[in-house]
């Protein structure tokens, strides 16, 4: 039998769970891609359990026993809950005796991925968005409060993309680039779509979003209304987060599928007032994840 032991590393948000079941130095040896898990939305009940009974089939589909398991650590969006960190850390521990386990934000996860031994600040701009900053083993948040602080997003630049349509298509504005684009992702008028889009998840709204970049690119001022406004909150974020470090330089890595179109870099960068070197995170999250887990095994 495999008497061997490994580590979990977990990046789990709005949209969905990537697991890592890692050996102990940190090589990868399986993995598994799963549901949403952000407490959040789920509740912290139906969290906790979600990801739990997902690293158990991460373990059992590999034919790897609980008791090989020497560390975990979740980084799930919405993991700053006190009761979510202490119920889940529970559950885990029922059912990987041997484990140590650690959950926190998927911050977290950036910032091991991107610069495991340096402070600085992670912003998380996908269906939702949020930032952190890291001075030594604290994390101070800077916004992304859900419905208190909902700009800076997937889910909310798509949702803009829509209401334009909507009123492009009732005649209070003029159809463009934007409309014509969300239009065609929609399959049929604005108005049939409507009560469709109004059951739809945040991550299917969330959908809507690249749209945005390319009507700008098409000359949509509506768009380019829309990135900027988005953009500008991240960009509030960074600058916040530069008072900590005083005016001194430090890093900050940017996750999520905003930036994944360089516009949105290009429109940030003239907005950062502070001392940031400002990089889009290269690495899957998932993978800070797993070094946060090897990190557990050390007191690290």
């Amino acid at each position: 039998m495999n008497k061997q032991r490994y580590i979990i590393g977990a990046d789990g948000g709005g949209s969905k769970t990537a697991m890592i079941l890692a050996h102990e130095d940190g090589s990868e040896a399986a993995r598994l891609t799963a549901g949403a898990s952000n407490p959040t939305d789920l509740g912290i009940e139906n969290s906790a359990s979600f990801l739990t009974e997902t690293a158990s089939r991460l373990c059992a589909e590999n034919n790897i026993a609980p008791e090989q398991v020497s560390a975990i650590f979740l980084g799930i969006a919405g993991g700053s809950h006190e009761g979510f960190r202490a119920l889940t850390n529970r559950k885990l521990r029922a059912l990987f005796p041997q484990a140590i386990t650690e959950v926190s934000h998927d911050a977290v996860n950036i910032f091991y991925a991107a610069f495991p031994d340096e402070d600085g600040t992670a912003v998380i701009c996908g269906t939702g968005c949020s930032c952190f900053v890291k001075k030594g083993n604290r994390l101070h948040r800077i916004g992304g409060y859900s419905i208190f602080d909902v700009s800076g997003n997937g889910y909310e630049i798509g949702k803009r993309a829509i209401s334009h349509a909507l009123a492009c298509g009732d005649g209070r504005a003029e159809p463009d680039a934007l409309y014509r684009l969300v239009r065609e992702q929609t399959g049929e008028e604005m108005l049939d779509a409507l009560p469709r889009l109004l059951l739809a998840s945040k991550t299917e709204i969330a959908r809507y979003a690249p749209l945005v970049f390319e009507a700008e690119r098409q000359g949509s001022e509506a768009a380019a209304g829309i990135l900027r406004e988005n953009i500008a909150r991240i960009a509030e974020y960074i600058n916040c987060a530069g008072r900590r470090f005083f005016d001194a330089p430090f890093p900050t890595a940017i996750a999520g599928g905003i930036f994944r179109d360089t516009r949105a870099m290009e429109l940030l960068l003239p907005m950062l007032t502070c001392a940031c070197r400002v990089s889009v995170l290269t690495r899957e999250p998932v993978f800070g994840a797993v070094e946060k887990a090897r990190r557990l095994l050390t007191n690290g």
